[in-house]
């Protein structure tokens, strides 16, 4: 599924203001991707079943509006058509929502792609590590974390795990590493980044409801190696996770390594 949607912006810095944007989930990262989509001049809705009070204030704060449904009757009580449409992973192929935006050709986009875009904020632009797999991932991303941060240079984790990745996007003193943590919802969503290392660490029968099968769950973890530049990282002792590495689409120059 490529997302890449070339008639949005492609920089922070590009003509974003005027555009409007709905993001669907209003979560810690949905409401991460109200705040930033408004400080770049978007005209902004979020709707979901339900949220936090705190969150539902918030929104209305920074001059976003929230609407309490996921219906996909919703979708004509926002008075627009978005330009982009953010999705929450916990939203899955199948919801309503998802369904009625696709049928109507809105560009539907996760955090993860619309914090690619806008990378370039800072002077200090972050390389990406991305992480995935049913086990450890947020213990290995802890970890790279902290030997980045140890050697001298800065790393944050961020994604499915600690800060929203918008707002690590944000930071005015900037990062050297962003540390990514990506789950099999974010990865099904996915369109076009390009890590420098990407690490698919194993894979057990999980989330079966929201992928419909271990095919498509297997798929959507695959995709952690797309367009890897520097180094894809595999479990030597997981098929899945190197027979994933023999066929991902990355950079050439881009090398495998394995750990066991």
């Amino acid at each position: 599924m490529d997302l890449w949607n070339m008639t949005l912006p492609v920089s922070w810095h590009g003509s974003w203001s005027g555009k409007k944007a709905l993001v669907l989930g209003l979560g810690k990262s949905g409401f991460s991707a109200c705040d930033t989509l408004v400080e770049l001049g978007l005209e902004v809705a979020a709707v979901g079943g339900s949220a936090a009070k705190e969150l539902i204030d918030l929104v209305d704060v920074i001059g976003a509006k929230f609407f309490a449904s996921e219906e996909a009757s919703v979708l004509d009580q926002i008075g627009f058509e978005p330009d982009l449409v953010i999705v929450s992973p916990g939203f899955s192929p199948e919801h309503p929502l998802v369904q009625e935006v696709q049928k109507r050709g809105w560009e539907l986009l996760t955090d993860i792609d619309l914090a690619w875009r806008l990378r370039d904020k800072t002077q200090k632009t972050a390389k990406w590590i991305s992480i995935t797999g049913t086990n450890g991932k947020t213990t290995t991303c802890g970890m790279v974390q902290a030997m980045i941060n140890r050697s001298g240079q800065t790393a944050i984790s961020c994604g499915n795990i600690g800060t929203p990745i918008l707002d690590a996007i944000r930071d005015p003193n900037g990062f050297d590493y962003f540390v990514i943590e990506l789950s099999s919802f974010q990865l099904h969503y996915l369109g076009v980044i390009e890590p420098v290392v990407s690490a698919f660490l194993n894979i057990a029968e999980d989330h079966l409801d929201w992928h419909g099968d271990f095919d498509q769950y297997l798929e959507a973890k695959s995709k952690v190696y797309q367009n890897t530049t520097g180094v894809i990282v595999f479990n030597e002792q997981d098929p899945n996770t190197l027979a994933a590495a023999e066929q991902a689409d990355v950079a050439e120059g881009a090398r495998a390594v394995s750990f066991s």
